[in-house]
């Protein structure tokens, strides 16, 4: 037993020292532009034995990404527990929640973005593809809860609120998608963070104009193919 714990641990150690040379060498290069090769070489390792550990670069940016995933759903689940009872600030909870996540580990976070391709996660093994889809299920739930307090809905609207999850987180990671490419975080620094705030904005008078429906019994329709 004890020689099996000292192997495990063995090979976790590598297994982290892979993860540090890959962000070391991404950062460098670009995500893109990086090799299994050059991550092998950057822990002295050669590319036969790094495969022993990741099966493509793939895994091995998923691997990564997954740190800031356990943050997200550690950061959201923290903003639900927290209770507030009023909707202004609900919502700026969530806002700060989603800023503080990415600036932890603002090249790792977008790394994360990268894993919505469905070319990327084709690429990963269906175990670790499934660790990734469930952090990313569990912080999009959380988000849904979060709203369906903040619209004072009951518990038989999960699609609606989810719709609205989906479509800040799309707003979100939009921005700064489109941000890395080079256009609008690079031009204004707070550009991010004004953008979001404009979204939550229209979260929050979509809310308001909800507060009629509810109070008359009726909800509101669910988008289509929700």
């Amino acid at each position: 037993m004890q020689i099996n714990d000292q192997r495990g641990r063995a090979r976790e150690r590598r297994r982290q020292q892979i993860l540090a040379a890959a962000k070391r060498v991404c950062a460098l290069q670009g995500i893109h532009r990086c090799s299994t090769r050059d991550i092998a070489a950057a822990a002295e390792l050669s590319p036969s034995a790094l495969y022993l550990y990741f099966r493509n670069k793939e895994e091995i940016i998923a691997a990564l990404s997954m740190r800031i995933l356990k943050h997200l759903v550690v950061r959201l689940t923290y903003c639900e527990e927290k209770g507030d009872v009023r909707l202004d600030d609900h919502l700026a909870g969530l806002r700060q929640a989603l800023l503080d996540v990415r600036r932890v580990d603002p090249l790792l976070f977008d790394w994360v973005l990268g894993l919505q391709s469905h070319r990327f996660l084709a690429a990963i093994e269906k175990p670790l593809l499934r660790e990734v889809q469930t952090l990313l299920d569990q912080a999009l739930d959380i988000l849904a809860r979060i709203l369906a307090r903040c619209r004072g809905a009951a518990g038989d609207e999960p699609g609606f609120s989810r719709a609205l999850a989906t479509v800040l987180w799309s707003c979100f990671t939009g921005v700064v998608l489109h941000g890395e490419r080079g256009s609008v975080l690079r031009s204004r620094e707070n550009a991010l963070e004004e953008t979001l705030e404009v979204a939550f904005e229209v979260t929050a008078r979509g809310f308001e104009r909800l507060a009629p429906a509810r109070g008359n019994g009726t909800s509101p329709a669910l988008p289509a193919g929700m």
